[in-house]
């Protein structure tokens, strides 16, 4: 199943919602997991899908953030070393930064490019 996320006012009215989602999931042959579902205040930041989401803000999460680094600095020493070409490495760059868009990254995304063959 695919991951979600809901939001609103109350625990009560969370678990209540999260029931009724329960049921629908049932019915479908489906299931939540229950290891991975909380109900938390959103202002302590509610991890999803590689982000921490607050009310004002989406900052990537550091292990993610660090292996992305490592991503594009291993795909730029590829193409250094002839392993793959030019559109492979700007396709592959694009993708990890497409992603981290969803973020508010664009200090992050400077820092990483400053020293970065490619130009963003």
């Amino acid at each position: 199943m695919d991951d979600f996320i809901c939001f609103g006012d109350s625990k009560k009215e969370m678990w209540d919602l999260h029931s009724k989602i329960d049921h629908f999931v049932n019915v479908l042959k489906l299931e939540i997991k229950k290891s991975v579902t909380q109900v938390a205040p959103a202002s302590e930041g509610i991890p999803f899908l590689g982000f921490r989401i607050f009310p004002e803000i989406i900052r990537i999460k550091s292990e993610n953030l660090k292996r992305l680094r490592n991503k594009i600095y291993q795909k730029e020493a590829q193409f250094k070393n002839g392993r793959i070409i030019e559109t492979d490495l700007l396709s592959s760059v694009q993708s990890l930064i497409a992603h981290i868009q969803h973020a508010n990254s664009q200090s992050v995304r400077k820092e990483i490019f400053k020293n970065s063959i490619i130009t963003v």
